[in-house]
């Protein structure tokens, strides 16, 4: 990414305070809110109507929650297999090592993503709602 250049994209600090927006290596806009986590862009845009319009969705619906990558991964590997998984069966599938996976598997349970069952001495982990994983998705993120 780069840096805004000149005067075109000043006007998103002003109508959005607290918005930084820059144009990107392939000219697309993209603009976040400063300090704010998740890192990277909370919006983009094509011009900058479609920007401060997807600012603006960003603001009333709210900053989603991205995913890390191993999250993503695990996530991945829940929503591909045709039922509940262990933790190993997960790490199997994702390639992430199998303490990586736990670990991942009981942050995406503890922020709604993931459901699991108690099975022996261990869980079975399923994907959550659909609604809540698509939630999880930055605006403009393929």
């Amino acid at each position: 990414m780069t840096r805004a250049a000149g005067g075109d994209l000043a006007g998103v600090g002003t109508t959005c305070p607290g918005w930084r927006a820059w144009r990107t290596r392939d000219g697309a806009l993209a603009a976040r809110k400063g300090g704010s986590p998740p890192a990277g862009p909370h919006a983009r845009g094509g011009t900058q109507a479609g920007l401060s319009a997807a600012i603006q969705t960003a603001i009333t619906t709210g900053l989603p929650a991205a995913l890390r990558p191993a999250e993503d991964a695990a996530l991945g590997a829940l929503t591909a297999a045709p039922g509940p998984l262990p933790v190993r069966a997960v790490s199997g599938a994702s390639g992430l090592h199998i303490a990586t996976a736990a670990r991942v598997l009981a942050a995406l349970h503890a922020r709604g993503l993931v459901t699991r069952r108690r099975r022996g001495r261990g869980y079975r982990y399923a994907p959550a709602a659909p609604q809540a994983v698509a939630a999880t998705e930055l605006p403009g993120r393929d």
